[in-house]
């Protein structure tokens, strides 16, 4: 009786593999996710997101991608697809460092006390882009933020 219980649970198990598999693990073969790369001039040392969020011309998902010293990356499963987008970036707004409090939502927390105030980011530039398709290595697509 007990070997047969577990005979029952492995193909369950393997039956709920293979349902999220097809949910999940195929995706468009046409318009397969890319890998895409690039460094954001103007936000050197700064930290925050990048989100390429398709135009009405691009019948793919939006992806976004940390944005780390100034530089991005998507990788095969998170990237975009060709197409055309709006990327926009957004830097994370740097705690004031010299006055030992950080105000968040109108509420002075200092520095020291252990409290983590979640970061807080700002829309600096959304930028219209072309991801070119029929690429089978990772595509470079530098970014300029606009002067203020």
């Amino acid at each position: 009786m007990k070997r047969r219980l577990t005979v029952i649970r492995a193909s369950g198990c393997c039956l709920l593999l293979t349902a999220v598999g097809l949910i999940s693990g195929c995706g468009d073969s046409s318009n397969p996710r890319l890998a895409v790369y690039g460094r954001v001039t103007g936000a050197e040392g700064r930290s925050g997101l990048v989100s390429f969020v398709p135009q009405e011309s691009t019948d793919g998902p939006a992806a976004r991608a940390s944005l780390i010293n100034g530089e991005y990356q998507f990788d095969r499963n998170d990237g975009p697809i060709p197409g055309e987008y709006n990327v926009l970036i957004q830097l994370e707004i740097p705690p004031d460092k010299t006055s030992g409090v950080v105000v968040f939502k109108g509420i002075e927390i200092p520095s020291d006390s252990g409290v983590e105030v979640p970061a807080i980011y700002e829309a600096v530039a959304s930028l219209p882009v072309s991801i070119p398709s029929g690429s089978n290595t990772p595509v470079q697509v530098d970014l300029t933020l606009p002067e203020t």
